[in-house]
């Protein structure tokens, strides 16, 4: 690969590092660990968080950062607490929070089936998946639609632990030859720039700052082809936080949406949506 080394970022969906305390205010001004019992004085609020620049990574052994640690950051300030984090896999996550063994997790879509066990927040931002693919291959490969691009040949690289809908898994089974298996988003930016894949489906934004990191951004571009991801929350346990704290954390949201502070946050991480080839 092109480029010159840039300092280690803890990459996406590795194993959960130790607890990393912080000494920031936090979101849950009334949060023990029953989401019935609440407290008056200084309460801690557990965040799990996977490796997702820009929204929330990590360089080195330093303390997280990105958009979503911002956010969740600027929010524990406003309700005056004290945040711990802790990073996981998102599987782990996952896990994690429906036993009530951490709080809230950041940067999550809204899932009918884990509603049952968890929490949302008000959304404060959106997501674009888009198509990656080699530097000029755009040109080569016109199409509205997956199906489009598979009958031509495409390959495509499916990455771990991402969700696609239904659509596109109807699609994949019907080219199930033109479809290798899941790696992860670094692994499948290699395997693209080595023509074993021919493109991968990924958060522009993320896509972007991974290009950028491994120093191969000029080599990679994003087809026109891209799809809505939706909005993205905070995700809660229901095992150890209460509806209480959800209405003062939306409450909280909604002044941080009003303010203008959500958007002019997306600029510091140079956070953008559907026009990804700058």
């Amino acid at each position: 690969m092109s480029g010159l080394p840039l300092p280690a970022i803890r990459l996406r969906r590795r194993p959960a590092a130790a607890l990393l305390s912080v000494g920031v205010a936090l979101i849950l001004a009334s949060c023990t660990r029953g989401p019935d019992q609440q407290s008056a004085g200084t309460c801690d609020l557990r965040v799990a968080w996977d490796p997702y620049e820009p929204y929330s990574y990590a360089i080195g052994d330093a303390d997280p950062v990105g958009y979503d640690i911002d956010v969740v950051t600027r929010l524990a300030g406003l309700l005056g607490c004290q945040l711990s984090f802790t990073e996981m896999s998102w599987s782990e996550v996952l896990q994690a929070l429906e036993a009530g063994n951490v709080d809230v997790a950041v940067g999550t879509g809204y899932k009918k089936e884990r509603a049952e066990w968890s929490w949302y927040s008000e959304s404060y931002r959106k997501e674009v998946l888009g198509l990656m693919v080699r530097k000029g291959a755009s040109e080569t490969l016109p199409a509205a639609s997956l199906e489009e691009l598979f009958r031509q040949g495409f390959i495509f690289g499916k990455t771990i632990d991402d969700t696609y809908s239904a659509t596109m898994e109807t699609t994949f089974a019907e080219f199930p030859d033109l479809v290798r298996p899941r790696v992860s988003e670094e692994e499948n930016l290699r395997r693209l720039l080595e023509g074993s894949i021919d493109g991968v489906l990924i958060e522009v934004n993320v896509g972007s700052a991974l290009a950028t990191r491994l120093g191969v951004a000029e080599e990679l571009e994003f087809h026109p082809l891209a799809f809505d991801a939706g909005e993205y929350r905070l995700q809660m346990s229901k095992a150890s936080v209460s509806e209480k704290t959800v209405l003062r954390l939306d409450a909280a949201i909604q002044q941080l949406n009003a303010s203008g502070w959500l958007t002019e946050a997306l600029r510091k991480y140079s956070i953008h949506g559907r026009d990804r080839n700058r």
